[in-house]
């Protein structure tokens, strides 16, 4: 992960236009146009691991903004204005594009601060809701997403997608190429696909045989390098070594009692809150959106 930001910083100081990107956004695009990108969330959890965090959300506040609202993606906003030796990893380049949909009102007013930052544009896509959702949505939503999600909403992404490849064509001078991001695309699949093998296997399995805190980042890491043959072997990795402790017992609370699943944002404050709930309780957390979300 260090290696390829200082590769990105180095193509950023030759004047190449990067992107930041919400994790939402479509990366594979990016990917294609062979445009550097970092996501927002990845940036953070960068600065909140080198212990950095209030420094930019307290800059966040001086200038009259909201310093407890989706922290996740708004950190990297707040670093921009850091000294220099303060940034981690040398610091995230200003951004030529700032690209997310809009989830909700926080992410969408963020990412319109980026555009009023000289030379970065944003662009947002719409994230629309869901109408009635089938019994079985779990079962569909691998493969038959209209279904799941009502082919009205998939048409007005893919459309807005189209017009943010235009948008990114006209800025970089590029053309996409889509014999190379149906390559990606498919890169990304097999990336799932192995995910999705981890996570049933960890479901199915009797003792949990890996803990929730080593999955988060084992999954989070690769996730955001989707469409890369790096990214697939780190998903297949984990299954490996998921299968293998499964196959040889391996228990990660012997006294196993009760499964848990933790919903919503990780705690990445404080990881070993969930292996406390082993010593004290026998309780196991199995499951986190992160693994959810890759498969």
């Amino acid at each position: 992960q260090k290696e390829w930001f200082q590769q990105l910083r180095q193509r950023a100081a030759a004047g190449e236009p990067i992107a930041l990107v919400d994790a939402d956004a479509p990366h594979e695009v990016f990917r294609a146009l062979d445009i550097p990108y970092v996501v927002t969330q990845w940036g953070s959890s960068i600065i909140a691991a080198k212990r950095s965090g209030p420094a930019p959300m307290e800059g966040l506040a001086a200038a009259g903004l909201p310093d407890f609202s989706l922290q996740s993606d708004a950190m990297p906003l707040g670093e921009q204005e850091l000294d220099p030796a303060d940034r981690p990893w040398g610091g995230l380049p200003a951004p030529r594009f700032a690209v997310a949909e809009r989830s909700g009102d926080v992410t969408a007013k963020i990412f319109e601060q980026w555009g009023r930052r000289p030379g970065t544009e944003t662009f947002l896509l719409s994230r629309t809701g869901a109408g009635p959702v089938p019994d079985n949505w779990w079962e569909l939503v691998p493969h038959d997403w209209g279904q799941a999600f009502c082919s009205e909403r998939l048409d007005l992404l893919q459309g807005e997608i189209e017009d943010l490849i235009a948008w990114l064509e006209e800025r970089t001078g590029r053309t996409l190429d889509r014999t190379r991001l149906a390559r990606i695309m498919a890169l990304g699949n097999e990336q799932a696909e192995w995910n999705r093998r981890t996570r049933d296997l960890i479901a199915s399995a009797r003792p949990t045989p890996v803990l929730v805190n080593v999955t988060m980042p084992a999954v989070m890491a690769p996730q955001w390098q989707s469409g890369t043959t790096w990214a697939v072997d780190a998903a297949r990795s984990l299954n490996v070594e998921t299968a293998d402790r499964v196959a040889n017992g391996v228990a990660v609370c012997p006294g196993e009692r009760k499964r848990l699943m933790w919903i919503g944002r990780g705690l990445w404050s404080d990881l070993g809150l969930y292996t406390r709930f082993q010593e004290e309780f026998g309780a196991v957390f199995v499951w986190s959106m992160y693994l959810a979300i890759a498969a």
